[in-house]
């Protein structure tokens, strides 16, 4: 569940000061719409009632997304130059928040950003690679391959599609390369697949599942 909270903020315009809802806390897997607002640069940008300046409030605020086990403290992008205090700041603010980032069942560790915009940019990968996992999973069905999906963190971490392809007598190193060879020779514009591959064939050590074997 998403939720806001009240800030009185001083508009860097006409320096009227006044009070606004932001939002704190926002659940990406729960509301799309929140997450299209993100993603377009205007969630947490407020309008000055006096002048109509639009501007970013100095808040910070966290972004969860369990369905990827995501969870990341956005602070104002003015805060980078002193980039340790605030990373500081996040691992006690995470560690306040820790019976409820257990319930959520958030496991990989928070990721810090200052503006909203790099992890926007992170969501949006998110997404394509996502699509194009659907879109390997249906070659991999014509070409009578079995799949997986692998631990989210570590696909996002190395920008890379969720769903691997393998053969249908089990999963190996070697069969997920002749699968992932396979796919590519199929389907040229898998560009995460190819990454995939690069992966393996450039020594990359055996990904952790987070679904059973089929």
């Amino acid at each position: 569940m998403s939720f806001t909270g009240q800030i009185t903020q001083k508009c860097p315009g006409c320096s009227e000061e006044g009070d606004y809802e932001v939002w704190s806390f926002v659940r990406g897997d729960q509301d799309e719409t929140l997450r299209d607002r993100l993603k377009g640069g205007e969630l947490n940008v407020l309008e000055c009632a006096n002048c109509g300046r639009l501007f970013v409030p100095e808040i910070s605020w966290v972004y969860a997304d369990p369905s990827i086990d995501l969870i990341a403290f956005v602070f104002p992008e003015l805060f980078a130059p002193d980039a340790a205090k605030w990373r500081e700041k996040m691992r006690e603010d995470f560690a306040r928040m820790r019976p409820v980032i257990d319930k959520l069942g958030l496991k990989d560790e928070p990721l810090i950003f200052f503006g909203a915009e790099p992890l926007a940019a992170l969501i949006e990968e998110s997404e394509v690679l996502s699509d194009e996992s659907a879109v390997a999973d249906w070659f991999a069905a014509k070409l009578e391959l079995a799949r997986r999906l692998v631990e989210p963190a570590f696909a996002r971490r190395r920008r890379l599609p969720r769903s691997l392809p393998f053969s249908k007598k089990g999963y190996s190193r070697e069969g997920a390369v002749e699968a992932l060879r396979k796919l590519v020779k199929a389907n040229d514009r898998l560009a995460g697949y190819r990454r995939w591959l690069e992966y393996f064939e450039g020594g990359g050590a055996d990904p952790p599942f987070s679904s059973p074997p089929p």
